[in-house]
Formats: structure tokens, C-alpha cells, sequence
């Protein structure tokens, strides 16, 4: 019997200590996950004092919970490319496009761009935790991009900067990082582009991670009618395509550009988020009735993993 409690103190013992030195590890907004489960917990053995032997065995649930559900975080870059200097052809005839960005423009990408991790972690809560890096790479030049034929009966050319066009140029950023996510910000200027923006999944390497690319605009479209609005649609392109492929989860038609088709409304002060929300809760409805979009439970999966 008396070996018997040793064995029990000891266990509880080591437990709280090693609980200790685990939670100084945690970020702070999975120690507010922690204290949040602990309070619950408290609650739940009535409302007087609790006793030391409850708080201990409170304090023994958390951590063998969070030990197993502590998030990896979602790990984005983004990568802005100031100067384009490339030829282009338009109406038959070859163009030079040579331009910058300016400091107001990269200021309002990085606004934006920062403001997209809150549009994540708002609607999706506990489910993913968004990682964000940025890099201004001032002392190169995009000298190359990639032609795309024309389509049906057009005749002008358009043009896209793929992950091919960037890659020795970003290569150094990525490899070993195991990114998630990669955007790249460049300058079109007069160049024929599809698009503001466009989004997709790749695989560079060794190295797989949504993609997606965004031409300069101006500051003000950064900024309404939801900052960060051009970066989570394009992400969610990729991470439709991923998920799809991954998992087959039903996704609505045309993914992130299928608000319309479902009976959606731009709003003007909130943009597509409502659709987007529905998007990624599986909560988007089909003339069925059948819920489409990306589980709950499917997020723990990630590009890079």
C-alpha cells in the first residue's frame, strides 16, 4: 500500500513537472489554448474550491491532449519582385516593359498580405495556425516570363511568371524551409496578364506548396472592401486543388471563383467572405442540398507534409 502512493506521487510528480517545461515551449496562443482547457476543466468539479488532487488531475488531462493535438503551423512566403524588365508581344509586334514598384505599393502588398493570416485563423479558429514570411528582393530583376499561346480566335499573346520563371531566384528561400504556401508579387505594367492574380498547386523539387502570383494594383484596391481578400481567394485556389487531390473532398464548381454560381452576392463592405468562409467550413450548398467545400477535418493535412 505504502509503495503504492509513492508510485502514484511520484507519477503525478513527474507528470506536473514535465508539463511545466512543456508549456514554456508553447506559443502564446497555444498557452491560451491550454489555460482555456484547464479553466473548463476546473469548472466542471462544482462551484467550490477545488481541491489540489482535482487541480492536478485538470492539469494531467491538458497535457496529455494538447500533447497530441498541438498544432504545426501553416508556413506561407511571399516574395516581391520591385523591377520587370522583359520583352512581351502585343498586336504582332515585340515590346520592351521596363518598371518598379513603388515603396507605397509593396507597403500596401505587405498590408494586405498580413492582414490575409487574420482572414485564415478568424474563420477557420483552432483548426490552423498561419506562419507568414515576407522578402523584398530588391537586387534582382525579372528579365523572363512565360508565354502563353493564344486561345480560340485571339491573336494576342498573354503572359504569366510561373515557378519556373522564379525558381533559381527564390530556390535559396525555400529549399528546407518546407513551405506550405509561396506568393510572388511582381509588375506587369503593359504586359497582357490573365488576371490580378492567379493560384495553383506545384510541386517544385522536393518541395510541394500552393502558388499563386499577384500583379501590381493600385494601393486603394489593397485596402477595400477586405483587407488581405486578393490573397486568401488565390490561396484558396491552391488549397482547393490540394485538398481535391489529397483527399477528394467535394468542392463546388470553380472553387474560390464559384460564389455566383451558388447564389452569393459580393457584399460591399465584407467582399466574397461569406463565400469564403462557406468554402472552407464545407457549409456551401448545392441546388441538392449537399454540402460542399473543405471539411474540418481534412486541415491538419498540409502541402508540405
Amino acid at each position: 500500500m505504502y509503495i503504492s502512493r509513492l508510485v502514484a506521487i511520484f507519477f503525478i510528480s513527474f507528470t506536473v513537472f514535465s508539463y511545466c517545461l512543456y508549456a514554456d515551449q508553447l506559443s502564446e496562443d497555444s498557452k491560451g489554448a491550454h489555460q482555456k482547457y484547464y479553466n473548463k476543466c476546473i469548472i466542471k468539479q462544482g462551484p467550490e474550491e477545488p481541491k489540489i488532487i482535482d487541480k492536478l488531475l485538470c492539469g494531467i488531462k491538458d497535457k496529455f491532449l494538447f500533447l497530441r493535438s498541438e498544432k504545426k503551423p501553416w508556413k506561407s512566403l511571399l516574395v516581391i519582385y520591385p523591377k520587370t524588365n522583359v520583352l512581351y508581344k502585343k498586336d504582332g509586334k515585340q515590346y520592351r516593359y521596363k518598371g518598379e514598384l513603388t515603396t507605397d505599393e509593396i507597403e500596401a502588398v505587405l498590408n494586405s498580405y498580413y492582414h490575409f493570416k487574420g482572414l485564415v485563423e478568424d474563420v477557420l479558429d483552432d483548426d490552423v495556425e498561419m506562419k507568414l514570411k515576407s522578402i523584398v528582393i530588391k537586387d534582382r530583376v525579372i528579365t523572363k516570363i512565360t508565354e502563353e499561346k493564344p486561345k480560340g480566335n485571339k491573336k494576342d499573346y498573354t503572359y504569366k511568371f510561373t515557378i519556373d520563371d522564379a525558381w533559381d531566384d527564390i530556390k535559396e528561400y525555400v529549399e528546407g524551409n518546407h513551405y506550405d504556401s509561396i506568393f510572388i508579387h511582381w509588375k506587369k505594367g503593359d504586359i497582357p496578364a490573365r488576371g490580378w492574380g492567379l493560384g495553383s498547386l506545384k510541386k517544385k523539387d522536393k518541395e510541394r506548396f500552393t502558388f499563386a502570383t499577384l500583379t501590381e494594383a493600385p494601393v486603394s484596391s489593397w485596402q477595400r472592401p477586405t483587407v488581405g481578400e486578393p490573397f486568401l481567394h488565390e490561396w484558396l485556389h491552391g488549397v482547393s486543388r490540394f485538398y481535391d487531390k489529397k483527399i477528394g473532398v467535394k468542392l463546388p464548381d470553380r472553387n474560390a471563383d464559384g460564389a455566383e454560381i451558388y447564389g452569393y452576392e459580393r457584399d460591399p463592405k465584407a467582399g466574397w467572405m461569406d463565400y469564403y468562409r462557406d468554402l472552407m467550413t464545407e457549409q456551401v450548398v448545392d441546388e441538392n442540398g449537399e454540402k460542399l467545400g473543405i471539411p474540418k477535418r481534412v486541415w491538419k493535412k498540409r502541402p508540405s507534409d
